[in-house]
């Protein structure tokens, strides 16, 4: 094996984190300034104003950029209760299925956000608010986390050929998971 192949699951996996802790880190930090625009609007009687503007472009933008992370983690919502009264060969079938579901519909999602994001930038469209954000800039970050959670997608499907198996494709078992660190 190359060393470029070596190296291009670690570059996914640490991507992905990446891009989960700055989300985390920014979400956090927005948490603090709705706090403050809320409390200087009751006790000043003023606004910081746009808060509730950016606040929404981060949330789009922090919730795409954690699909990935989500998904190398086996953390997506799936209906378990069906799943775990399949047979293993089933649960097989069904995470594939659940996997290329995944991977089609954020194929399809990625492709209109990137559209969507170079029609804001050749138009210079702006935000019908005060601060006339130029919405390229939200849109194309928040296509960046759509995109790469196709890239992620992508690379465990080539893991799963390569490995002859579909467990990166299964969800991950938080109860077994939380139990773990106590043995």
């Amino acid at each position: 094996m190359s060393k470029t192949s070596e190296d291009a699951p670690r570059f996914v996996e640490r991507g992905a984190k990446i891009m989960v802790w700055i989300s985390g880190s920014a979400l956090i930090l927005m948490s603090f300034v709705i706090t403050a625009e809320t409390l200087v609007r009751k006790f000043a009687g003023f606004s910081l104003g746009g808060v509730h503007e950016f606040s929404s472009y981060l949330f789009a933008i922090c919730s795409a950029w954690a699909f990935g992370w989500a998904l190398m983690q086996g953390a997506h919502i799936r209906i378990s209760v069906l799943r775990e009264k399949c047979s293993p060969r089933a649960k097989a079938v069904l995470d594939v299925l659940a996997w290329a579901a995944f991977l089609l519909v954020f194929v399809a999602i990625s492709y209109r956000a990137i559209e969507l994001a170079w029609e804001s930038y050749v138009t210079n469209a702006r935000s019908p608010t005060p601060s006339r954000t130029q919405l390229y800039i939200p849109q194309a970050l928040w296509a960046l986390g759509l995109a790469s959670a196709v890239i992620i997608a992508l690379h465990l499907g080539i893991q799963a050929v390569r490995e002859r198996s579909t467990r990166v494709f299964a969800p991950a078992d938080e109860v077994e998971a939380e139990l773990e660190h106590l043995k």
